[in-house]
């Protein structure tokens, strides 16, 4: 009869521990899924907005470094005629910041717009980033949004964070940053 007792007990003990380890791995499954798929909508928004300001002519900015913007201006060259250049519409890319999303425009604020909204989870303020009038992460601009671009000559700087919130309300961060430069 002892013996049945102890065999039940290690029994309950090797059960527990498997239960326990079933857990942990499940949930270590879904965090990186979770952090996968935020991490695949952060490469893939810096994936568009980085071909469509390579293949902008000239991009438009407002203010220019060492400062940054929120959203970008530029347009595409559709060639030469009659020994012109001609652009095609005008584009936009922005933060819009009450839905937190980053939208592309075309022809914006006009008549014409169109709007596509790329992604969304953008955060007010990129990751590290503080609004306190100072360079929280070091990169040298202050108080930068959650989507920030910057000049310099032909170049331009992208930063993009995402924040969601899981199931479970953990935040989950992930900041994507590219250089690019626009056509001649």
């Amino acid at each position: 009869m002892l013996e049945i007792l102890i065999a039940t007990a290690i029994f309950a003990l090797v059960l527990a521990n498997v239960t326990m380890v079933s857990r942990t791995s499940q949930e270590a499954y879904r965090t990186g899924a979770f952090m996968g798929l935020l991490e695949e909508q952060a490469e893939q928004t810096m994936d568009r907005i980085e071909m469509a300001v390579m293949s902008s002519e000239h991009a438009d900015l407002a203010p220019v470094a060492p400062l940054f913007a929120s959203s970008i201006d530029y347009e595409r060259s559709l060639g030469v005629e009659e020994g012109q250049m001609v652009f095609d519409d005008p584009e936009r890319i922005e933060l819009e910041l009450g839905p937190g999303q980053v939208s592309w425009l075309q022809n914006p604020q006009t008549a014409a717009e169109r709007k596509v909204v790329w992604t969304r989870h953008v955060p007010e303020y990129m990751q590290d980033e503080l609004p306190n009038a100072v360079d929280d992460n070091g990169n040298g601009l202050v108080d930068e949004s959650g989507l920030s671009f910057d000049m310099e000559g032909k170049q331009v700087s992208i930063r993009l964070t995402l924040r969601r919130e899981d199931a479970k309300s953990r935040v989950y961060t992930r900041m994507i940053e590219s250089r690019v430069t626009c056509r001649n």
